[in-house]
């Protein structure tokens, strides 16, 4: 992980080029963002989305491709998400 944006408190879209948004994205490797609908028109699209759901007994971990190279990916690494019934929250 090259760099990680929580973008929870951000004012106005413009504050993400004071956060230096265009040299993260030129750089190679992956860059998670916190909220990134308040970074929209200005964050280029994902290419993969993670979403954590609080359930009653646990989280689940929903994961989603935005497009085939991330698609394969998550295909070949799909055992490592599944719930391992020895593991307890």
């Amino acid at each position: 992980i090259r760099d990680s944006l929580d973008l929870y408190r951000l004012g106005e879209q413009e504050e993400l080029e004071s956060l230096g948004i265009d040299d993260i994205y030129q750089d190679q490797g992956i860059c998670l963002i916190e909220w990134p609908e308040r970074g929209a028109g200005i964050l280029p699209e994902p290419t993969l989305s993670l979403e954590l759901k609080h359930l009653e007994h646990g989280r689940e971990l929903l994961a989603r491709a935005h497009n085939a190279q991330v698609e394969g990916w998550l295909e070949q690494t799909q055992s490592h998400f599944e719930a391992d019934p020895q593991i307890k929250d």
